[in-house]
């Protein structure tokens, strides 16, 4: 999913669990992996390629879902918010958990088990549609609602 569901996702689930800070970071900590290619690809260098990169259905450096996105380390980061307790390790695990949710629902691939590459998702909601979009809008008055509620 764009950015921009995550956001929402993030902001839902933190108005919900009075922790916004945390349950954002949470949403948008699983793409701190786009950063490592990003970077080591020159995606940076030039917006007209950032722009195609992040746009693009398919991932063309084979490594922008990786770690992060991986089953294994959201189940370590909910042992450790465990332990740590209190609301806000939960706000974070849940925005964290609605990131690799709503990655699993568009139709780029995800390998949740990275770095094996053994099974691949590919949701039914193609990437940038106008079915994310109805997600996003979703997205966007589930939060309306929250917020008008107070």
């Amino acid at each position: 999913m764009f950015i921009s569901a995550h956001i929402l996702s993030g902001l839902a689930i933190g108005e919900m669990a009075n922790s916004l800070p945390a349950a954002l970071v949470g949403a948008l900590f699983p793409d701190l992996d786009h950063l490592v290619p990003y970077f080591r690809f020159g995606v940076f260098r030039s917006w007209g390629m950032f722009w195609r990169t992040v746009r693009s259905h398919d991932d063309p450096y084979g490594c922008q879902r990786n770690y992060f996105h991986s089953i294994w380390l959201f189940g370590l980061v909910t042992a450790v918010c465990i332990a740590l307790g209190g609301v806000a390790s939960l706000a974070f695990v849940l925005g964290y958990g609605s990131h690799l949710v709503l990655d699993a629902l568009d139709s780029a691939e995800w390998w949740p088990f990275y770095p094996l590459r053994t099974v691949t998702v590919r949701g039914p909601i193609g990437y940038l549609s106008r079915g994310e979009l109805l997600v996003t809008i979703f997205l966007a008055a589930v939060v309306a609602l929250l917020w008008l509620r107070g």
